[in-house]
């Protein structure tokens, strides 16, 4: 069991084909999230996770509505979520996308960088193929 902390006392218990959202104050299951046809790569904890269908397709689900947000093709496995859940940012070791989820719109794309990693704050944190380290703030995208 794959138990991961949230905001106002929720957890999550996160498994290959489901999210359940948990109260710890009453101890009641307040959220069950599950996919057939996908397989749950990374849960994050404003209501967003992202899973990869059997064509390879990465999407972005809305847990609390189970709407599927967003979905890419010709993703690696480098993606994150924006703590507002406005933007999400795909990179592979040869390009970075940063997408509106809200407006469904690729807002940059960055050729020629890979992604490092993420801070918690929305950055980027990203080498071009120069040997340059660049941070890319992405937090205000949906504000």
């Amino acid at each position: 069991m794959n138990l991961r902390p949230m905001n106002d006392g929720l957890f999550a218990e996160v498994g290959e084909k489901f999210v359940k959202i948990w109260d710890s104050k009453d101890k009641n299951n307040k959220v069950k999230f599950s996919l057939e046809e996908a397989t749950i790569e990374n849960f994050f904890p404003n209501d967003y996770v992202v899973a990869r269908n059997t064509e390879g397709v990465v999407q972005i689900w809305n847990i609390s509505t189970e709407e599927c947000v967003a979905s890419f093709n010709d993703v690696s496995s480098v993606i994150n979520i924006t703590s507002n859940g406005h933007a999400v940012c795909i990179g592979n070791d040869r390009d970075i996308k940063i997408w509106d989820i809200d407006k469904g719109e690729l807002v940059n794309h960055y050729l020629d960088e890979a992604v490092l990693g993420f801070s918690s704050e929305g950055h980027v944190i990203s080498r071009s193929g120069d040997g340059v380290l660049r941070i890319r703030d992405i937090s205000m995208i949906g504000n």
